[in-house]
């Protein structure tokens, strides 16, 4: 099966007796114009296979992406999953150092007054400090 990639105005003859011109419309469509002797039948694909006809076994079901295309989408796919790993593992950290807060909050008011007081409130600080990098490092992706 022969594959050409034609431009607008473009033609393309099959034989002496036919040729085929492209125009593109707007956005995908484009307009097909057929020369070719009245005896030669032409219809359009799906009315074709509308009268039970099946679809010729050489023609693709959509139009092929080209390597650097699927490189590409490849790249984007990697790049999100990427992202996505990261966004898990920030909120999952993130959680964790609320968790630590709220144990450390509720050992403060346990405790009275003091040096030991002085640890706690040192070690929310330091909770406090990562959930707000941690935020931060999340704005960024």
């Amino acid at each position: 099966m022969l594959s050409l990639q034609l431009r607008s105005g473009e033609y393309l003859t099959i034989g002496d007796d036919v040729a085929v011109q492209v125009f593109r419309q707007h956005g995908s469509t484009f307009r097909v114009e057929v020369k070719a002797p009245r005896e030669v039948p032409i219809l359009r694909g799906t009315v074709r296979e509308r009268q039970g006809a099946p679809r010729p076994g050489e023609l693709l079901d959509h139009r092929p992406t080209t390597p650097s295309r699927r490189a590409c989408n490849t790249k984007k796919a990697e790049e999100q999953a990427l992202r996505r790993k990261t966004r898990a593992a920030l909120r999952e950290d993130r959680e964790h150092a609320l968790e630590e807060m709220g144990r450390v909050l509720d050992r403060m008011e346990a405790l009275s007054g003091g040096f030991a007081l002085q640890e706690e409130l040192t070690a929310l600080r330091t909770q406090l400090d990562r959930a707000a990098e941690l935020n931060a490092a999340e704005a960024v992706l």
